[in-house]
Protein backbone atom coordinates (compact mmCIF):
# COMPACT_ATOMS: atom_id res chain seq x y z
CA UNK A 1 0.00 0.00 0.00
CA UNK A 2 1.30 3.74 -1.12
CA UNK A 3 1.62 6.56 1.36
CA UNK A 4 1.88 9.26 -0.70
CA UNK A 5 1.67 10.02 -4.62
CA UNK A 6 3.63 12.42 -6.66
CA UNK A 7 1.56 15.64 -7.74
CA UNK A 8 1.99 17.94 -10.80
CA UNK A 9 3.43 20.47 -8.18
CA UNK A 10 6.82 20.72 -9.62
CA UNK A 11 10.25 22.25 -9.21
CA UNK A 12 13.41 22.44 -10.53
CA UNK A 13 16.49 22.52 -8.52
CA UNK A 14 20.09 22.20 -10.36
CA UNK A 15 19.05 20.99 -13.19
CA UNK A 16 16.56 18.02 -11.70
CA UNK A 17 12.39 18.30 -11.87
CA UNK A 18 11.22 17.44 -8.27
CA UNK A 19 8.23 16.12 -7.37
CA UNK A 20 5.93 17.64 -4.20
CA UNK A 21 4.58 14.41 -2.64
CA UNK A 22 0.75 14.49 -0.77
CA UNK A 23 0.12 11.80 1.71
CA UNK A 24 -2.55 9.03 1.01
CA UNK A 25 -2.88 7.97 4.42
CA UNK A 26 -2.05 9.58 8.00
CA UNK A 27 0.66 8.45 9.54
CA UNK A 28 0.49 8.09 13.48
CA UNK A 29 4.14 8.35 15.42
CA UNK A 30 3.17 5.14 17.46
CA UNK A 31 1.54 1.35 16.17
CA UNK A 32 -0.52 1.12 18.97
CA UNK A 33 -3.53 3.43 18.50
CA UNK A 34 -4.07 4.08 22.25
CA UNK A 35 -0.58 5.15 22.53
CA UNK A 36 -1.10 8.01 19.45
CA UNK A 37 -3.94 9.48 21.83
CA UNK A 38 -1.72 12.06 23.41
CA UNK A 39 0.49 12.98 19.84
CA UNK A 40 -0.53 13.97 16.58
CA UNK A 41 -0.45 12.52 14.15
CA UNK A 42 3.12 12.69 11.72
CA UNK A 43 1.27 13.74 9.13
CA UNK A 44 -2.70 13.63 8.15
CA UNK A 45 -4.24 12.24 4.99
CA UNK A 46 -4.06 14.87 1.90
CA UNK A 47 -1.23 17.38 3.57
CA UNK A 48 1.32 17.67 1.11
CA UNK A 49 5.05 17.36 1.69
CA UNK A 50 8.29 17.93 0.61
CA UNK A 51 10.10 17.44 -3.09
CA UNK A 52 11.56 13.92 -4.28
CA UNK A 53 13.00 13.10 -7.42
CA UNK A 54 11.28 9.73 -7.76
CA UNK A 55 9.46 7.05 -5.80
CA UNK A 56 13.04 5.62 -4.53
CA UNK A 57 13.89 8.50 -2.84
CA UNK A 58 11.30 7.97 -0.10
CA UNK A 59 10.14 4.43 1.17
CA UNK A 60 6.14 3.54 1.20
CA UNK A 61 7.38 0.97 3.98
CA UNK A 62 7.22 2.60 8.03
CA UNK A 63 6.97 6.07 8.71
CA UNK A 64 9.41 8.08 6.74
CA UNK A 65 8.45 11.26 5.62
CA UNK A 66 9.60 14.19 3.62
CA UNK A 67 8.02 17.79 4.66
CA UNK A 68 8.28 21.87 4.27
CA UNK A 69 10.71 22.27 1.79
CA UNK A 70 12.89 20.00 2.18
CA UNK A 71 13.79 18.01 -1.33
CA UNK A 72 15.62 14.44 -1.37
CA UNK A 73 16.97 13.95 -4.88
CA UNK A 74 19.47 11.37 -7.38
CA UNK A 75 20.01 7.77 -5.47
CA UNK A 76 19.76 8.63 -1.96
CA UNK A 77 16.98 7.00 0.02
CA UNK A 78 14.91 7.92 3.63
CA UNK A 79 13.74 5.27 4.77
CA UNK A 80 11.82 3.61 8.21
CA UNK A 81 11.22 6.27 10.17
CA UNK A 82 13.57 8.91 9.43
CA UNK A 83 12.29 12.72 8.63
CA UNK A 84 13.37 15.28 6.43
CA UNK A 85 11.93 19.12 6.73
CA UNK A 86 12.70 22.51 6.61
CA UNK A 87 14.77 23.10 4.06
CA UNK A 88 17.34 19.91 4.49
CA UNK A 89 18.78 18.61 1.34
CA UNK A 90 19.47 14.92 1.37
CA UNK A 91 21.14 13.81 -2.57
CA UNK A 92 23.77 12.03 -4.75
CA UNK A 93 23.83 8.19 -2.94
CA UNK A 94 23.10 9.62 0.92
CA UNK A 95 20.58 7.76 2.98
CA UNK A 96 18.28 8.57 6.26
CA UNK A 97 17.42 5.51 8.62
CA UNK A 98 16.46 3.91 11.31
CA UNK A 99 15.08 7.36 13.32
CA UNK A 100 17.03 9.57 11.50
CA UNK A 101 16.35 13.45 11.22
CA UNK A 102 17.62 16.21 8.75
CA UNK A 103 16.38 19.73 9.11
CA UNK A 104 17.42 23.06 9.18
CA UNK A 105 19.57 24.36 6.11
CA UNK A 106 20.89 20.67 6.77
CA UNK A 107 22.77 18.81 3.49
CA UNK A 108 23.52 15.13 3.19
CA UNK A 109 25.10 14.18 0.24
CA UNK A 110 27.70 11.64 -1.96
CA UNK A 111 27.66 8.35 0.01
CA UNK A 112 27.15 9.67 3.60
CA UNK A 113 24.37 8.30 6.12
CA UNK A 114 22.75 9.45 9.41
CA UNK A 115 21.28 6.26 11.06
CA UNK A 116 19.27 5.75 14.53
CA UNK A 117 18.39 8.06 16.54
CA UNK A 118 21.15 11.13 14.69
CA UNK A 119 19.84 14.49 13.91
CA UNK A 120 21.89 17.11 11.27
CA UNK A 121 20.52 20.56 11.82
CA UNK A 122 21.38 24.20 11.34
CA UNK A 123 23.85 24.01 8.65
CA UNK A 124 26.02 21.36 8.46
CA UNK A 125 26.91 19.06 5.84
CA UNK A 126 27.84 15.72 5.61
CA UNK A 127 29.44 13.95 2.98
CA UNK A 128 32.10 12.01 1.42
CA UNK A 129 31.56 8.19 2.71
CA UNK A 130 30.78 9.13 6.23
CA UNK A 131 28.53 7.55 8.66
CA UNK A 132 26.44 9.02 11.78
CA UNK A 133 25.26 7.09 14.00
CA UNK A 134 24.09 6.55 17.57
CA UNK A 135 22.36 9.55 19.23
CA UNK A 136 24.66 11.68 17.80
CA UNK A 137 23.65 15.41 16.72
CA UNK A 138 25.51 17.62 13.81
CA UNK A 139 24.62 21.27 13.79
CA UNK A 140 25.52 24.49 13.23
CA UNK A 141 28.14 24.82 10.83
CA UNK A 142 29.67 21.61 10.90
CA UNK A 143 31.28 19.87 8.19
CA UNK A 144 31.78 16.09 8.20
CA UNK A 145 33.72 14.34 5.70
CA UNK A 146 34.13 10.72 5.36
CA UNK A 147 34.49 10.36 9.27
CA UNK A 148 32.33 8.38 11.51
CA UNK A 149 30.87 10.17 13.84
CA UNK A 150 28.98 8.05 16.72
CA UNK A 151 26.99 9.11 20.24
CA UNK A 152 28.65 12.62 19.45
CA UNK A 153 27.89 16.02 19.40
CA UNK A 154 29.59 18.45 16.56
CA UNK A 155 28.98 21.83 17.10
CA UNK A 156 30.61 26.09 15.80
CA UNK A 157 31.98 25.41 12.93
CA UNK A 158 33.93 22.35 13.66
CA UNK A 159 35.20 20.52 10.42
CA UNK A 160 35.89 16.62 10.95
CA UNK A 161 37.87 14.84 7.89
CA UNK A 162 39.04 11.11 7.76
CA UNK A 163 38.26 10.72 11.50
CA UNK A 164 36.54 8.57 13.69
CA UNK A 165 34.70 9.91 16.85
CA UNK A 166 32.86 8.49 19.43
CA UNK A 167 31.39 10.43 22.69
CA UNK A 168 33.11 13.31 21.25
CA UNK A 169 31.76 16.94 21.91
CA UNK A 170 33.60 18.67 19.18
CA UNK A 171 33.14 22.50 18.05
CA UNK A 172 34.81 26.00 18.24
CA UNK A 173 37.06 25.74 15.21
CA UNK A 174 37.58 22.66 15.56
CA UNK A 175 40.04 21.08 12.24
CA UNK A 176 40.37 17.44 12.39
CA UNK A 177 42.41 15.99 9.85
CA UNK A 178 42.72 12.29 10.75
CA UNK A 179 42.28 10.44 13.83
CA UNK A 180 45.75 11.95 15.41
CA UNK A 181 43.88 15.16 15.99
CA UNK A 182 41.36 14.12 18.43
CA UNK A 183 40.97 11.71 21.43
CA UNK A 184 37.82 11.25 23.25
CA UNK A 185 37.48 9.20 26.70
CA UNK A 186 33.83 8.89 28.31
CA UNK A 187 33.41 7.66 32.39
CA UNK A 188 29.18 6.10 32.20
CA UNK A 189 29.74 6.49 35.98
CA UNK A 190 27.07 8.62 37.80
CA UNK A 191 27.54 11.61 35.58
CA UNK A 192 28.00 10.04 32.56
CA UNK A 193 30.97 12.56 32.45
CA UNK A 194 33.01 12.65 28.60
CA UNK A 195 36.28 14.17 28.01
CA UNK A 196 37.24 15.38 24.47
CA UNK A 197 40.61 16.85 23.26
CA UNK A 198 41.10 18.01 19.41
CA UNK A 199 43.04 20.39 17.57
CA UNK A 200 41.94 23.51 15.80
CA UNK A 201 42.81 25.11 12.71
CA UNK A 202 44.94 27.37 14.35
CA UNK A 203 46.68 23.93 16.36
CA UNK A 204 45.79 24.73 19.08
CA UNK A 205 43.92 21.86 21.31
CA UNK A 206 40.62 22.59 23.00
CA UNK A 207 39.06 20.44 25.33
CA UNK A 208 35.25 19.93 26.26
CA UNK A 209 33.44 18.13 28.70
CA UNK A 210 30.30 17.67 29.23
CA UNK A 211 27.69 15.52 31.06
CA UNK A 212 23.88 15.43 30.64
CA UNK A 213 22.59 19.32 29.91
CA UNK A 214 25.98 20.94 30.24
CA UNK A 215 29.41 21.26 27.76
CA UNK A 216 32.22 23.53 28.87
CA UNK A 217 35.02 24.37 26.69
CA UNK A 218 38.17 24.82 28.08
CA UNK A 219 41.29 26.38 26.35
CA UNK A 220 44.41 23.98 25.90
CA UNK A 221 47.08 27.02 27.09
CA UNK A 222 45.46 26.84 30.32
CA UNK A 223 46.22 22.97 30.74
CA UNK A 224 49.44 23.66 30.38
CA UNK A 225 50.11 26.00 32.77
CA UNK A 226 48.15 24.01 35.45
CA UNK A 227 50.63 21.28 35.07
CA UNK A 228 53.64 23.69 34.60
CA UNK A 229 52.80 25.17 38.18
CA UNK A 230 51.34 22.39 40.25
CA UNK A 231 53.91 19.78 39.07
CA UNK A 232 56.79 20.72 37.12
CA UNK A 233 59.47 18.05 38.64
CA UNK A 234 56.74 15.19 36.66
CA UNK A 235 56.72 17.61 34.13
CA UNK A 236 60.44 17.95 33.47
CA UNK A 237 60.94 13.67 34.46
CA UNK A 238 58.36 12.26 32.54
CA UNK A 239 57.82 14.15 29.54
CA UNK A 240 61.16 13.60 28.02
CA UNK A 241 60.40 10.37 27.37
CA UNK A 242 58.18 8.18 24.86
CA UNK A 243 54.06 7.46 24.84
CA UNK A 244 55.38 4.00 26.88
CA UNK A 245 56.41 5.35 30.02
CA UNK A 246 54.06 8.58 29.11
CA UNK A 247 51.87 5.79 30.04
CA UNK A 248 52.79 4.44 32.84
CA UNK A 249 52.95 8.39 34.11
CA UNK A 250 49.52 8.32 33.49
CA UNK A 251 48.72 4.99 35.83
CA UNK A 252 51.51 5.77 38.20
CA UNK A 253 51.36 9.35 39.01
CA UNK A 254 47.67 10.07 38.14
CA UNK A 255 46.04 9.41 41.48
CA UNK A 256 48.81 10.96 43.31
CA UNK A 257 48.41 14.13 41.40
CA UNK A 258 44.62 14.21 42.38
CA UNK A 259 45.09 13.11 45.82
CA UNK A 260 47.84 15.32 46.43
CA UNK A 261 47.17 18.35 45.27
CA UNK A 262 42.95 18.24 45.03
CA UNK A 263 42.58 16.29 48.00
CA UNK A 264 40.36 13.71 46.00
CA UNK A 265 38.91 10.81 48.04
CA UNK A 266 35.93 9.97 45.96
CA UNK A 267 36.89 6.15 44.38
CA UNK A 268 34.84 6.93 40.75
CA UNK A 269 37.77 9.35 39.85
CA UNK A 270 40.17 6.34 40.57
CA UNK A 271 37.91 4.53 38.33
CA UNK A 272 37.96 6.86 34.91
CA UNK A 273 41.63 7.15 35.50
CA UNK A 274 41.58 3.49 34.93
CA UNK A 275 39.48 3.96 31.79
CA UNK A 276 41.70 6.51 30.76
CA UNK A 277 44.69 4.32 30.89
CA UNK A 278 43.31 1.42 29.18
CA UNK A 279 41.80 3.70 26.16
CA UNK A 280 45.78 5.34 25.82
CA UNK A 281 46.90 2.19 25.65
CA UNK A 282 44.84 0.89 22.84
CA UNK A 283 45.80 4.60 20.88
CA UNK A 284 49.54 3.68 20.16
CA UNK A 285 49.46 6.17 17.43
CA UNK A 286 48.33 9.31 18.92
CA UNK A 287 50.84 11.99 19.15
CA UNK A 288 52.93 12.75 22.12
CA UNK A 289 51.53 16.52 21.91
CA UNK A 290 47.72 15.59 22.31
CA UNK A 291 47.81 13.13 25.00
CA UNK A 292 49.88 15.56 26.82
CA UNK A 293 47.24 18.14 26.40
CA UNK A 294 44.23 15.91 26.74
CA UNK A 295 45.67 14.76 30.12
CA UNK A 296 45.79 18.73 31.21
CA UNK A 297 42.11 18.71 30.52
CA UNK A 298 41.53 15.72 32.42
CA UNK A 299 42.93 17.93 35.57
CA UNK A 300 41.68 20.69 35.06
CA UNK A 301 38.24 19.64 34.23
CA UNK A 302 38.61 17.04 38.10
CA UNK A 303 39.38 20.33 40.04
CA UNK A 304 36.65 22.63 38.47
CA UNK A 305 34.24 19.63 39.06
CA UNK A 306 35.12 19.14 42.39
CA UNK A 307 35.00 23.00 43.38
CA UNK A 308 31.74 22.64 41.82
CA UNK A 309 30.71 20.03 44.16
CA UNK A 310 29.31 17.81 41.24
CA UNK A 311 30.35 15.11 42.90
CA UNK A 312 29.27 14.26 46.55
Amino acid sequence: MKKYRLTNNTIVYEGRTLYQIEALITIYPYDDEEDNYWDPPIVEEGSLGGYIESENNLSHIGKAWIKDNAKVLGNSKVLDNAMVSENAIVRDNAMLIHNATASGNAIVCEDSSVENNSSIYGDAMILGASTICGDSDILDKSKICDSSIENSIIFDDAIIENSGIVNGHIGKHAHIRSYKDVISISYSGFLKLNLTAYKTKDNVYIATESYPNHVRVLESKNFFNFLYDYEKRILDKKFEVKNKNFLNFLYDYGKIILDKKFEVKNKNIAYMLDNINSTLKTSSNIEDKIIFDFLMAVFLSFQEILEDKIYQ
